[in-house]
């Protein structure tokens, strides 16, 4: 649950490209600009939806915890003891 409000809208933005390729193609530029900015309204609709869903669910203070788990790992130093550092927790544990 924790990726989902991340990848609807990702995928919302990748069905994008096959779209604006199809339209420049037929040679209908005008209808780009319109596109483009009607999936970046649904793409920030459907994640503040998944957003404020997670909230409901989990609480926001589980989701920040997972949030700032990752990238304390992600970001460590490369010669760092990471058995140290606190993990990013899966349903579960």
């Amino acid at each position: 649950m924790f990726w989902l409000p991340m990848m609807i809208p990702m995928g919302t933005l990748m069905a994008l490209p096959p779209s604006v390729s199809q339209l420049d193609g037929a040679n209908r530029r005008g209808e780009i600009a319109p596109l483009f900015r009607q999936s970046l309204w649904l793409a920030a609709a459907l994640g503040a939806e998944g957003r404020a869903r997670a909230e409901r669910e989990f609480g926001w203070d589980v989701v920040a915890d997972r949030i700032d788990a990752v990238y304390t790992t992600l970001t460590a130093p490369s010669g760092s003891d990471r058995a140290d550092l606190p993990r990013a927790s899966v349903e579960g544990d």
